[in-house]
């Protein structure tokens, strides 16, 4: 838990990219005294909300490969022993804590390609096509 101004009656939230390497079942754990909760691709995953002792709940999602947006909100009311730890489970990969290598603070997914001009085919003889596509003019294959 980062430095905060007050010890007791906070709340965070950490929000980045996570990323999955395998497509599967994944299993998140929060153990957090007091309230926790986690979102992955903006569904709650897992909710251990409320005032309570130190404790783990897990939640199961199934992804694909690839990356997806990660919340976690935490709040601690009063007492001793601030508690967050979010580890995983998943395909050929053991519970433990999620590595700094799948945790990015954003990621932008980039824009989806223009849908590709229609080619253009002009036969100049019996021999050859000549293919005009998306500012490239071509004769043959090697020319691509």
């Amino acid at each position: 838990i980062p430095s905060r101004p007050q010890n007791d009656n906070f709340g965070i939230r950490f929000t980045g990219t996570i990323f999955i390497p395998t497509t599967g079942q994944y299993t998140f754990f929060l153990t957090s005294k007091d309230g926790s909760k986690m979102f992955v691709n903006n569904q709650l995953v897992v909710d251990h909300d409320g005032v309570h002792a130190s404790s783990e709940k897990n939640g199961r999602i199934t992804l694909n490969a690839g990356y997806y947006p990660i919340e976690v909100q935490y709040f601690e009311t009063t007492g001793t022993g601030e508690r967050l730890e979010v580890r995983w489970q998943g395909p050929n990969i053991g519970k433990a804590t999620i590595p700094n290598i799948n945790l990015r603070e954003a990621f932008n997914q980039p824009a989806e390609p223009a849908a590709p001009v229609t080619p253009v085919l002009t036969v100049l003889d019996y021999r050859s096509i000549r293919w005009s596509c998306c500012g490239l003019v071509a004769s043959k294959l090697d020319d691509f």
